[in-house]
């Protein structure tokens, strides 16, 4: 995002979320803005107007939230949330470091490197992952891999894919609108089994998240969505604060045990590593801390760090749980992206 277009979403943010005096805010920050064209103070200054706008953004994040609750309350049954992302897991993975063998052994003075072709470097796959604060419901929750027909061969899929664990060949491992309609339809055959609960499915603002058919579709199966405002991702995205990285350490462990009973790492032992990684990993765990940790659950006591101080100040001046404005949804999403207000809120 660039720094000009920070500080027009700040001073939309602030004037959205009734805060006083917007005007003098941000024309602090507009006696800074002549820096914007020197390439030097460019993206500091940008980093700097992202960190103001986090607790904005927090606060309309949660205002969301808060309302999604009611709303669930009101009509008699549980929110279940639920958090959607994806990560680009590569087909080999570095080697812990530090000495494996004597440094008077290494070859040249070089230290000791297994030898990974080059294609096997580069590929990668995509996994979908999807979590809950429900630890009943999280075992049976879809996962998906998707790959390309060159990383991942049809073949493959029906070798590898096991219960709620899927791997797609498609055309292109990144991920679609037309994918995700297929992923999000297995999630309702799941959530179509839970009557009592309303399903909040909380995303970041990727293109293929936010499609006119993605919208239709959750409005039609009574899904409700929670977009994460950009730049937020780190601190109130489940996925993102406390998932991926200790995932791709699994995967780590679990490489390093096949290597240390085999000599080689074949493409089918990455599949089967994910696979286990989708089962173990994200099915076996128990998410709740982590969305209460987010600020998406509970009272918002006990947090850490920058939302710790976040949550304090919410509390003071905690907005009722009424619908948000159609002013403060487009100013928490991208300016770029036209989504439907009424999609998001269809009863309204």
């Amino acid at each position: 995002m660039e720094p000009g277009e920070q500080y027009v979403r700040l001073y939309d943010l602030t004037c959205a979320m009734g805060f006083p005096n917007p005007h003098v805010s941000v024309t602090i920050l507009g006696l800074v803005s002549v820096f914007f064209w020197v390439p030097f103070w460019g993206p500091i200054l940008g980093d700097f107007l992202n960190i103001l706008m986090l607790p904005v953004e927090v606060r309309g994040f949660w205002h969301w939230i808060d309302y999604l609750v009611a709303e669930a309350k009101a009509s008699g049954k549980e929110p279940l949330f639920l958090n959607l992302d994806e990560t680009s897991i590569s087909q080999w993975w570095s080697q812990p470091k530090g000495c494996v063998v004597s440094r008077k052994r290494w070859r040249d003075g070089a230290p000791p490197k297994a030898g990974v072709p080059a294609n096997r470097r580069r590929g990668a796959v995509t996994l979908c992952a999807l979590i809950t604060h429900k630890t009943d419901v999280q075992p049976f929750l879809p996962q998906l891999v998707l790959g390309n027909k060159r990383i991942l061969p049809p073949s493959f899929c029906a070798e590898v894919s096991a219960g709620p664990v899927k791997f797609w060949s498609e055309a292109s491992g990144w991920m679609t609108h037309a994918v995700l309609l297929r992923y999000l339809s297995l999630l309702t055959e799941v959530l179509h089994g839970l009557p009592q609960y309303r399903p909040v499915l909380i995303m970041d603002c990727a293109p293929a998240h936010m499609s006119a058919e993605i919208l239709a579709f959750a409005r039609d199966n009574g899904l409700r969505l929670c977009f994460v405002p950009g730049g937020c991702t780190g601190h109130v995205q489940p996925l993102d604060v406390m998932c991926f990285s200790p995932l791709k350490a699994f995967l780590r462990r679990e490489a390093r045990d096949v290597l240390a009973r085999k000599a080689s790492f074949t493409k089918l032992d990455w599949l089967l590593t994910i696979n286990k990684a989708a089962t173990e990993f994200l099915r076996g765990k128990r998410w709740a801390p982590v969305f209460h940790q987010c600020g998406v659950i509970g009272d918002r006591r006990g947090l850490k760090g920058f939302l710790s101080t976040m949550a304090a100040k919410y509390k003071e001046v905690e907005p009722a749980p009424v619908i948000p404005s159609p002013a403060i949804i487009s100013a928490l999403l991208p300016r770029n992206r036209s989504i439907s207000y009424k999609d998001l809120f269809p009863e309204h």
